[in-house]
């Protein structure tokens, strides 16, 4: 094909050699991503039927296969795991304290927490009445979007608030960035 191109820019080619270029050009897609110049000819020919639409866009079929597989976690394995010590690093007194639970992949629609009114009961998703179990879930569970990790920390020695001295609750949920770790989890060798 590479060398279609070459020669229908250099010294043009033939009626049925260009309808055999544009239509492999169509049905890859790369009429689309040549120069203007090749989509706008491609464009012609469709219209006057000398080159047909491919059945599937590739790009539609691309962006579908996309949705579809699951998506992979990329860099290294946390260290924020069951089991690890972790403290509040940006805090003044950061504390000490062990990750007793997580949850992965949790989405702002998990973390519903809205008041219908004065008197009515708030409407709590199922995904935070859970956490609610366990420990404290504070505000920066309930209304954060940019975190889908959290941790349930329970404190050996409990962090500074921002404004109080010591924080209230002895456990309590966190996105898994607010807490550094400060000693592992040692793997076990099998």
């Amino acid at each position: 094909m590479v060398d279609l191109i070459s020669r229908y820019e250099e010294v043009g080619l033939g009626e049925d050699e260009t309808i055999e270029l544009f239509q492999y050009l169509v049905d890859t897609g790369m009429a689309w991503t040549l120069q203007g110049f090749y989509g706008r000819q491609a464009m012609a020919l469709i219209e006057m039927g000398l080159v047909t639409r491919p059945t599937k866009p590739k790009a539609s079929e691309a962006i579908r296969e996309a949705k579809e597989k699951p998506k992979l976690k990329r860099g290294r394995k946390s260290t924020k795991v069951i089991g690890a010590l972790v403290q509040m690093s940006q805090r003044r007194n950061p504390g000490h304290g062990i990750i007793v639970d997580r949850i992965e992949g949790v989405g702002s629609e998990d973390l519903i927490y809205k008041y219908r009114g004065p008197n009515d009961q708030p409407l709590i998703s199922e995904t935070l009445k859970g956490m609610r179990k366990k420990g404290h879930a504070g505000w920066g569970v309930m209304n954060n979007e940019n975190h889908s990790n959290f941790v349930l920390v329970h404190w050996l020695e409990k962090p500074s608030e921002y404004l109080d001295d010591k924080q209230r609750h002895k456990i309590a949920w966190y996105p898994d960035k607010w807490v550094k770790v400060i000693s592992a989890v040692k793997k076990k060798e099998n």
